[in-house]
């Protein structure tokens, strides 16, 4: 059962006290081989400020989280590739 929708003890606090209950399940993660024009389309397409970055195998258990990408960092990261500052392959927190 997702974690949203997880039943509380009797002794718990109200809706809005838990993470699972704040999350947007619906978030699609970047993947560890994603390249910076992947990680500015999903943040075009989802409007958020970050994004979990993945394991690119498929677990049994699902993919692991290796860490979040700002929203800024990768802006500021393709900006300085276009300007031509940075060096094509260097990018923030692993995204290609």
């Amino acid at each position: 059962m997702p974690r949203s929708r997880r039943t509380r003890s009797a002794g718990s606090r109200s809706s809005g006290n838990w993470a699972a209950d704040l999350m947007r399940p619906d978030v699609t993660p970047l993947r560890e081989g994603d390249r910076i024009d992947r990680a500015l389309e999903l943040f075009v397409e989802s409007d958020l400020l970050a994004l979990p970055v993945v394991e690119d195998g498929d677990a049994a258990d699902g993919p692991r989280v290796l860490g979040v990408v700002k929203r800024s960092d990768i802006s500021s990261t393709y900006l300085r590739y276009v300007q031509g500052m940075a060096a094509p392959g260097e990018a923030a927190a692993g995204v290609r």
